[in-house]
Order: C-alpha cells, then sequence, then structure tokens
C-alpha cells in the first residue's frame, strides 16, 4: 500500500512551513538543546520503555524461557519454525520496502535536481541512524553471548530483525506525518507499519531464534534510534505525540498520559 502511496503523492509539494523534506537536514548543525530534547523525548517514548520494562517483567520467574518454548513447540501464527523464520526475512524487507516508500512520497517539491538533493540527504540521516541501532544491536550481542533458543549460537540478545522492523516502522511513521492525507488513512498506514514491525519479532521468537526479550530490547533499541535521528538531524518541526505529566500534591499523586494523533 506504501508502494502505491509513493506513486500516488510522488513527493511534491511542501512541508507546512514552506520547506521540503530533508531541505534541513543536518544543515545547519543541530543546536546541543534540540539533540538533548529528541534524546528525551525519543528515550520516554512508550514505544522505547515499554518494550524494555515488558523484557524486564519476563525475567520473573522464568517467563521468558517459559514463551518461547511455548512459541517454538505450538507456532500458533506461522505453522512451523521454519515458515517463521522465512516470513521474518520478508517481512522485515517489506518493512524497508515501506520506509523508503514513504521517504519517497514526503514533500520534496517540484524541482527534480532539488528533489534528489533533499531525499539523498534524508536518507543519508536515515541509514546513519539504522548503522547506530545495528551499531548497539551488535555491541550488546558480543558483550552479553546470550545463547539462542535453538543453541545455534551465542548472539540471542537483543535480536536484529526486531531492531530493523521498528526502526523502519518508526521511520515510516515519522514520515507519514509529513505528508499531507487524511487522518484516518495516516493512523492505518502507521498501525499497518507496527503491526509488521510486531510480525517480524514474533516470527523470530516462533522460529527459536530469540527470546521474547530479546525482540522486545531490539524493539525498544530501533525506536528509540529512529526517532532520535529524525527528530535531531533532520531539521523538521516536530510535535511530541506522547506526553506524560506527574502530579503530586499532599494527599495523592496521578500520572497523566496524552496521546495526539
Amino acid at each position: 500500500m506504501l508502494l502505491a502511496l509513493a506513486a500516488g503523492f510522488c513527493g511534491c509539494g511542501t512541508l507546512p512551513n514552506g520547506r521540503e523534506w530533508g531541505q534541513d537536514a543536518i544543515a545547519p548543525l543541530p543546536t546541543f538543546d534540540r539533540i538533548a530534547r529528541s534524546a528525551l523525548h525519543a528515550a520516554t517514548d512508550p514505544l522505547t520503555w515499554a518494550p524494555a520494562a515488558g523484557a524486564a517483567l519476563l525475567q520473573i520467574d522464568h517467563g521468558d524461557r517459559k514463551v518461547s518454548s511455548w512459541a517454538i513447540g505450538h507456532t500458533p501464527i506461522f505453522g512451523s519454525n521454519d515458515q517463521a523464520e522465512r516470513a521474518s526475512t520478508w517481512l522485515l524487507t517489506a518493512g524497508f520496502a515501506e520506509a523508503l516508500a514513504s521517504t519517497v512520497a514526503t514533500p520534496g517539491g517540484d524541482n527534480v535536481s532539488d528533489w534528489f538533493q533533499y531525499k539523498l540527504r534524508g536518507l543519508e540521516v536515515e541509514g546513519a541512524g539504522l548503522a547506530f541501532a545495528y551499531g548497539v544491536a551488535e555491541l550488546g550481542k558480543r558483550t552479553l553471548r546470550r545463547q539462542r533458543p535453538d543453541f545455534f549460537d551465542s548472539l540471542s540478545f537483543p535480536s536484529g530483525h526486531a531492531v530493523g522492523a521498528f526502526y523502519a516502522a518508526t521511520v515510516t511513521s515519522k514520515n507519514l506525518d509529513s505528508i499531507d492525507m487524511p487522518a484516518a488513512l495516516r493512523l492505518g498506514f502507521q498501525v499497518g507499519a507496527y503491526a509488521n514491525a510486531f510480525a517480524t519479532g514474533w516470527a523470530r521468537v516462533e522460529a527459536g531464534k530469540h527470546f521474547p526479550a530479546d525482540v522486545l530490547v531490539g524493539a525498544a533499541i530501533g525506536h528509540f534510534a529512529a526517532a532520535f535521528f529524525h527528530d535531531a538531524f533532520l531539521g523538521l518541526d516536530f510535535e511530541r505525540r506522547f506526553s506524560f505529566e506527574l502530579g503530586l500534591s499532599r494527599r495523592d499523586m496521578g500520572l497523566i498520559f496524552q496521546l495526539t494523533f
């Protein structure tokens, strides 16, 4: 659907501020304040901390290994371990195709030369973020040396497939926010992108390649990296979609959660 979207919108037009997507990427260099705010927003986004918290909770009473054993034995979604492994690769490829299509569909103006230049700048930022995410994942794999459920090697934690899938889903979601379209259609595309990412991660669990916690931490890394690099280095106006406010008084405490879409 996103490939059709890219063809339909053709990446023409401009953003609401009159600029084009990618035009202000890295130039001028972002201020320290913008980098700090972007990092804070990405770290406190529920799609970063919630998967990480879920991975921690799965360590209680060996829940991580229990879910893994059940998924490998029953394969409720993909039918077999081999089919799950193949599906994970196809789903990851589809996720990256969605991210690329959404990049093409962002407003890039009508001048062909500028269009290619701005898209290239944006892709450089997205590529740098992906390299950062995979670098963090590889460091975790080489440092922690967790054995995979199928005992193939000791590079289970975190899941590289989950890192890539959630990075791609977040890039897609962020890019869609820059495209002029009906809100319901945008939300549908965004939900579909994240559903694909979740399916990729679960396929790795059913395939016996990762424990659920490996996938959840990979999801947190991928989402954080994509959100941070997008907001810090693309030079776009960004509005925080999720927000929290902690209220304290002498008698009680409250947590306010707000979602804007």
